[in-house]
């Protein structure tokens, strides 16, 4: 989804709540989008009717999203293999399996928040389709996989583990090897929550075959990225927005999860990172990367795409990133 439609989306449903006052609409709905748009798999009303009335305006009037979209669609097309995946708490994850006939490296694509896998991997998926395997996963509570919570990362970063070990089973079964006969390096890459999701799951125990992490747009933590969107966009003061994150870690620890941070991770993290943001995102912003990139201390690159808002940094950019991303293969596959 385009920065211009989430950040519509927000107000939107603010303004969808008026009559009680900013005060009542924090302790009212944000509770409740906390709630639900966060941790269960149904979406609030609210912001599903204002998604689906800003979606059709914004694509009737903006080419950009138009053209994302049916290169999108185009990704869908493609020929694929669904595969599974067993989450370590038992939750079924699916995967669709787009195969490269001599590949030098496999990919495990995680998307955003809600957002369908073939939209936010538009149009990279053309770049990456030429030397590359890729799976792109369908996170839990979405899509077809299972799971009733999305955790921002806190949970789905031991999926990222769990797909990195389902993906080496099937690189050992069909005996895939590059061109100097080695085992394929793996990549685990994300885009917005995927990014965060991946650059947590560095700072876990990551399986050997691990080469190299792609973060496009991730933020630092579900703390700080509520704290923004709150007073970003809510303008919530301060003295509501902390209420509002302490009922956020109460939901947490309720779905089992832990707060963490991207920050601590890239302290233990050895795994080198591409990092890359649109220098235009006004929901992310590129500061909470470029604190990623400060704090990793395994071998990084940096790319910050001018004029890209929320995950179209590779759309605006294309020969830059690719040159970029191009390096950093090389640099972690020689």
């Amino acid at each position: 989804m385009s920065n211009t439609k989430i950040e519509n989306i927000l107000k939107y449903t603010a303004i969808a709540t008026g009559g009680i006052g900013f005060s009542g609409f924090a302790a009212l709905k944000t509770h409740r989008l906390i709630r639900e748009a966060v941790f269960s798999r149904d979406e609030p009303k609210e912001v599903f009717a204002v998604r689906n009335h800003m979606h059709k305006r914004v694509v009737k009037s903006d080419p950009v999203e138009q053209d994302r979209i049916r290169l999108g669609e185009e990704l869908r097309k493609q020929e694929m293999e669904t595969v599974s995946c067993t989450a370590r708490d038992g939750v079924k994850l699916i995967g669709h399996y787009m195969r490269h006939p001599e590949p030098k490296r496999i990919i495990i694509a995680f998307h955003g928040w809600r957002s369908p896998w073939y939209r936010d991997f538009s149009p990279i998926w053309e770049f990456w389709k030429e030397e590359s395997s890729v799976i792109f996963v369908e996170q839990r509570a979405n899509g077809a996989s299972g799971g009733e919570y999305l955790g921002y990362g806190t949970l789905e970063r031991f999926d990222a583990i769990s797909w990195t070990e389902r993906v080496k089973e099937i690189i050992r079964r069909e005996n895939v090897r590059n061109e100097s006969g080695e085992r394929l390096p793996i990549y685990l890459a994300g885009v917005s929550m995927g990014a965060a999701t991946v650059l947590l799951a560095s700072g876990l125990s990551l399986p050997e075959g691990v080469a190299g992490i792609l973060a496009d747009c991730g933020f630092t933590s579900m703390e700080a990225i509520w704290d923004t969107v709150m007073q970003r966009k809510f303008r919530l003061p301060k003295p509501v927005r902390e209420a509002e994150l302490k009922y956020l870690r109460h939901c947490i620890r309720k779905t089992g999860g832990k707060l963490c941070s991207t920050l601590d991770a890239m302290d233990v993290n050895r795994t080198p990172v591409f990092f890359a943001h649109g220098e235009e995102d006004d929901f992310v912003p590129v500061s909470m990367t470029e604190e990623n990139y400060a704090r990793c201390r395994a071998p990084k690159k940096l790319y910050i795409g001018p004029k890209a808002g929320h995950g179209a940094c590779y759309y605006h950019n294309r020969e830059a990133y690719r040159k970029a991303q191009e390096e950093f293969f090389r640099e972690c596959e020689t």
